[in-house]
């Protein structure tokens, strides 16, 4: 995740004829996000008789619920906590119904919600029944926006 420095005042100065001309230029610099990771020792499932190796693992820094994240927006908008809590509330009610009738839900540079079935395979087409679907899943595809700004970090490890 990139956070920026919002309101970061560049002064401009350019002489034209006669006359000094100052400009106050406004710009975000995104800052560098360190995420802590540590390393799990983990056996391929595979390859029971494999050695184990080293993986890294994330290391959580806490939580946002709803009402940190509305309290987060409110902060930028002009519309209150409680609009915003609405809103996001209502977007969650609505993903699922637009998923079960077979769309998928495309949220702009966050992404895209779509469903996803898991089935055992049938030689011929014709034993395949309903019985044979296991599951639905819900995929979640980051969009650019989204992607291009956690790509853009740092890592630290952290003692286990």
């Amino acid at each position: 995740m990139i956070s920026y420095l919002i309101g970061y005042l560049y002064k401009i100065n350019f002489a034209f004829r006669k006359y000094i001309y100052t400009f106050n230029l406004y710009i975000n610099i995104p800052l560098i996000k360190m995420l802590k990771y540590k390393l799990i020792e983990r056996g391929n499932p595979l390859k029971k008789d494999a050695p184990k190796k080293h993986y890294a693992s994330l290391v959580p820094q806490g939580k946002k619920t709803f009402r940190d994240i509305s309290k987060d927006i409110e902060d930028k908008s002009s519309l209150t906590r409680g609009d915003i809590s609405n809103v996001l509330e209502n977007l969650v009610d609505q993903i699922p119904k637009y998923l079960l009738d077979g769309q998928s839900v495309k949220l702009g540079e966050l992404g895209t919600f779509r469903l996803s079935l898991s089935s055992e395979g049938c030689e011929n087409e014709a034993d395949f029944n309903t019985s044979k679907i296991k599951s639905t899943k819900i995929i979640f595809s980051p969009g650019k926006f989204l992607k291009d700004n956690v790509d853009n970090v740092h890592f630290e490890r952290v003692k286990n």
